[in-house]
């Protein structure tokens, strides 16, 4: 059995079609080989990301308890390379998928503090937590800042 790995950069908004074409064109680059050959593409924004996009619901308060919620949360952060707390399986073996990276939907005090130490570092409110988290693994810290105060703006307008 080969493997290879292959990494293609596409801008986001076409990830869906530069799979499908990343996939067709592998395939056929091998047709001449005496097997069939298949190409399964996974998107990830960064080396080592988590698969994208993010499967789990966008929570709507920062202090949610539903663990699926609480999965998006230690998505987010896992992307931006904090060290989530990983537990073992019931019968004493290692997590598989996206438990085996400290994506389980588990509140920790490690989980609570690393959300303290975000709020904290970028200099945000509760309330901005959600959206300034997923703009920052989308787009950067940069744009993150700068959609925040796009949103702080709108709040001020709506309110004079």
């Amino acid at each position: 059995m080969y493997v290879m790995e292959l990494l293609v950069e596409v801008p986001m908004e076409a990830m869906e079609e530069g799979g499908k074409i990343l996939s067709g064109d592998m395939c056929e680059a091998a047709n001449f080989l005496p097997f069939p050959s298949k190409c399964d593409v996974t998107t990830t924004l960064r080396w080592y990301g988590e698969e994208f996009p993010c499967k789990y619901p966008k929570p709507e308060f920062a202090d949610t308890e539903n663990p699926e919620e609480i999965k998006w949360f230690q998505w987010h952060f896992r992307e931006m390379e904090y060290l989530l707390p990983v537990f073992k399986e019931p019968d004493g073996s290692k997590p598989k998928g996206d438990p085996a990276h400290g994506i389980n939907g588990v509140i920790t005090d490690e989980y609570k503090s690393i959300i303290e130490d975000y709020i904290s570092t970028r200099k945000i409110s509760k309330d901005e937590l959600i959206d300034f988290l997923d703009d920052e693994v989308l787009f950067g810290r940069q744009i993150a800042y700068q959609n925040r105060n796009n949103r702080n703006n709108n709040k001020k307008e709506i309110y004079q």
